[in-house]
């Protein structure tokens, strides 16, 4: 199992974009073993500390079992260049 987290800000432009985007690509993974979820770095300094994010819009791949970072990119991403990298960092 995987978890998807979109870490954004309320006041980036681009990160209201992608969550748009981000929505639509949950159809496309919906009943498969990938969980979605976001974080908004004006909530926690120290989760964005602690996950080294250095800019937003970012998504990180994490295995759920044993919890660990499988992937990140950083920046706006289009619908299939998402679903794409999703695929290429995941054994679904």
């Amino acid at each position: 199992m995987y978890t998807i987290l979109k870490v954004y800000s309320t006041d980036c432009k681009p990160c209201k974009i992608y969550s748009e985007i981000r929505e639509a690509n949950k159809g496309v993974f919906k009943g498969s073993d990938i969980k979605f979820t976001e974080f908004n770095t004006d909530d926690s300094l120290e989760l964005v500390t602690e996950l080294e994010i250095r800019s937003v819009p970012t998504t990180i791949i994490f295995n759920t079992w044993p919890h660990t970072e499988v992937a990140r990119k950083t920046g706006l991403q289009m619908p299939r260049e998402l679903e794409e990298w999703i695929n290429l960092h995941t054994k679904i």
